[in-house]
């Protein structure tokens, strides 16, 4: 799947990532071919949001199969899916630096 500029599809041990580079808004929002391969991987897919980038001391929240996890509001048509900061911060589990 190609990927656009803020995010990147890639596998690591047989699990596939999706990864939301550097949000300029806090929440996050997927497009509607992300949310279908997503609920296609299941417990093998994870969303990873990176914030505070720039800084000396970026964050990554991981979550794991998302798509049961997370509620998103229908943007668009069901072209586009917005998951709160409040949400993904409640479900997603800090990485260690």
């Amino acid at each position: 799947m190609p990927a656009a500029p803020n995010q990147l599809w890639f596998r690591e041990a047989g699990r596939e990532f999706l990864d939301k580079l550097c949000p300029r808004e806090l929440p996050v929002i997927i497009t509607g071919p992300e949310v279908d391969k997503l609920r296609q991987l299941g417990e093998r897919a994870w969303l990873y949001v990176v914030t505070f980038c720039k800084s000396d001391k970026p964050r990554l929240m991981t979550i794991q199969d998302p798509i049961t996890k997370l509620r998103m509001e229908v943007l668009f048509r069901q072209v586009q899916y917005m998951v709160s900061e409040d949400e993904w911060l409640a479900q997603g589990e800090e990485a260690e630096s």
